[in-house]
């Protein structure tokens, strides 16, 4: 069994500007860490946490990440929320539907220059809210 944890942590890219471990595996279509685990397809971000903490994920909780990348499996940014703290969560850190936000981990991967799916996201973030502001100001103006 330790050999198939070690081929768990040989699939994380570190960046330590930010300090996330950026899942290299497979990847839903929002970005978190997707993989076979004991025949189950498991998220790479909770399965991190249960090897880490060496416990499971109690019935009805998420694993949340502290520095809002979906991808990153470092368990000093993931912490135990009930869906009511994972939505609570999502406010606070303005990534509702019509609310646009630059993770940390985005800098460090734009300063960085690293060819990961968290520059593409960031640049379209920045095209989206271009054109929002550009509505904004037509809605301002009638």
């Amino acid at each position: 069994e330790q050999k198939i944890i070690d081929n768990f942590w040989d699939n994380v890219e570190m960046i330590p500007e930010c300090g996330c471990w950026i899942w290299l595996g497979g990847r839903t279509g929002k970005d978190y860490g997707l993989l076979i685990w004991d025949g189950v397809h498991t998220y790479a971000h909770r399965l991190a946490w249960e090897l880490h903490n060496k416990t499971k994920i109690p019935v009805g909780m998420f694993v949340l990440h502290r520095c809002d990348t979906p991808s990153c499996i470092n368990p000093r940014h993931l912490f135990l929320g009930t869906p009511k703290d994972n939505s609570k969560d999502m406010k606070r850190k303005k990534r509702g539907r019509d609310q646009i936000n630059q993770p940390y981990a985005v800098k460090a991967a734009t300063v960085t220059k690293r060819p990961t799916k968290i520059v593409d996201e960031f640049k379209y973030l920045k095209r989206k809210e271009k054109v929002l502001a550009k509505w904004k100001k037509k809605l301002e103006n009638t």
